[in-house]
C-alpha cells in the first residue's frame, strides 16, 4: 500500500500528471518536453500505460546515486535536472544537499569548459572596427 508521501510526492510527471500539448503530442509535464505519445493516434489511456518513459519516471526503485537510497526521495526530486546536465532521467539531483559531489562535478566541468572558451576566444584576431 502506498503512502501519502509516496503518491502525492516527489516530480509527479508521469506518475500523477503527463501534459498534452497543442496537436495532441503527450509529454511528461509541461516543462520536460519529450514526447511519449499522441493522443490523437493513441488513447490516452494507452499512452499513458505504455510509455517506456512515464513507466520509468514511476520507478523510484530504479534511481541513481544516493537518491536511490534517499529517506526522502519520496518528498522531492527534480528528475529535469537529472535529465538536462547528465542525460538521464533517474540520475541524481545535483541541486539536492546530498548530492554535493554531483554539484561539484558539474561546477569543476563549466570551470574547465569557461576556461576551454576564454583560450579559444583570446587565441581569434579580431579585426579592428573602420
Amino acid at each position: 500500500m502506498l503512502t501519502i508521501a509516496e503518491f502525492i510526492g516527489g516530480y509527479g510527471a508521469g506518475r500523477i500528471y503527463a501534459a498534452i500539448l497543442p496537436g495532441g503530442v503527450v509529454t511528461p509535464c509541461e516543462f520536460l518536453l519529450i514526447p511519449v505519445g499522441n493522443v490523437k493516434e493513441r488513447s490516452c489511456e494507452v499512452v499513458w500505460s505504455r510509455s517506456p518513459l512515464l513507466n520509468t519516471l514511476r520507478g523510484k526503485d530504479s534511481l541513481k546515486g544516493f537518491c536511490h537510497r534517499c529517506l526522502y526521495r519520496n518528498v522531492w526530486r527534480l528528475v529535469g535536472r537529472g535529465l538536462g546536465l547528465f542525460g538521464a532521467p533517474l540520475e541524481v539531483d545535483p541541486g539536492c544537499v546530498y548530492n554535493y559531489n554531483a554539484w561539484r562535478s558539474l561546477k569543476e566541468f563549466a570551470g574547465v569548459r569557461e576556461k576551454e572558451a576564454e583560450a579559444h576566444t583570446s587565441s581569434l584576431k579580431v579585426a579592428p572596427a573602420a
